[in-house]
């Protein structure tokens, strides 16, 4: 799932329940992508000041990971080959 494949990407500072909640937050693989290729990415930075547990740590390990295309091309590549759908996690269901 989304969660997983996130965590898998091995971004600094971001564990398992990080990418649960980011994961939650991109809904979508899509989404997701175009956070990477900076088309939301302003807006999504600003939009996860409400998210709980997700700091300026996080925040600037997502921005520096956007930072390096090998990194865009690596996602690119595997959402090509990968079906990665979104489970919203039990515990954010309210």
């Amino acid at each position: 799932n989304l969660a997983k494949f996130i965590y898998a990407l091995g971004i600094k500072h971001i564990g398992i329940e990080s990418a649960k909640i980011l994961a939650n937050f991109f809904a979508t693989q899509e989404s997701f992508l175009q956070f990477l290729l900076k088309t939301q990415l302003i807006k999504s930075i600003l939009d996860m000041d409400n998210l709980k547990n997700i700091g300026p740590k996080i925040k600037e390990a997502l921005l520096e990971f956007t930072s390096f295309n090998e990194n865009i091309v690596l996602v690119r590549n595997l959402f090509s080959v990968l079906d990665v759908s979104h489970e919203t996690p039990k515990e954010y269901i309210k």
